[in-house]
């Protein structure tokens, strides 16, 4: 019996997925900043957005293929799970089992993201490394370059509370999204 999810319409989709995924974070701005810089003619107005569009659709490609992955595995997962099937032979239809599907799996997917997001502070570094903007990853990564222990020491707590604020944040979320958690308090 094989699963509807790996068939056709899927299969670049997955491709797509696993290449971004097993792509070094460090390769992703070449591609993309070779391909756009000789495909943009110099007048136009993508042209003139070129040193933001370049970082910003970089930072897109390496966050969003974790993501993606996490996303769809999570939501596999609670496709093939006994209370969907349950959902399907009482006759609910598939708008509805979909809606049950995001609802269970955003929880996961949720906390998934805010690794993401504490996470692209180190990507931040040598996103504005290469591309030669002026930013904190770029000043701490100077920072450990240099050995000036006090600017490091400044970027490792702007990271830390980065983390917790991230994560505050990210629990008050799940909190709202999950009813179990309300009933335990």
């Amino acid at each position: 019996q094989g699963d509807r999810r790996d068939r056709g319409h899927h299969a670049p989709g997955r491709f797509c997925l696993r290449a971004h995924v097993s792509m070094p974070r460090f390769h992703c701005p070449a591609p993309l900043h070779t391909g756009l810089a000789l495909s943009l003619p110099p007048v136009t107005a993508a042209a003139l957005l070129l040193p933001v569009l370049l970082p910003v659709m970089t930072v897109a490609v390496v966050a969003c293929a974790p993501i993606m992955k996490h996303t769809r595995a999570i939501a596999s997962e609670i496709v093939d799970s006994e209370f969907i099937r349950f959902a399907r032979s009482s006759g609910l239809g598939e708008r509805r089992i979909r809606g049950m599907v995001l609802r269970n799996s955003m929880v996961p997917v949720l906390t998934f993201v805010g690794t993401e997001i504490v996470g692209l502070l180190g990507t931040s570094s040598l996103i504005e490394l290469i591309f030669s903007w002026g930013g904190i990853g770029q000043w701490g990564l100077q920072s450990i370059l240099n050995g000036d222990f006090a600017a490091i020491q400044g970027y490792v707590l702007f990271a830390a509370l980065l983390s917790v604020v991230v994560f505050i944040i990210i629990d008050a979320a799940n909190y709202l999204l999950e009813p179990r958690g309300r009933e335990r308090m």
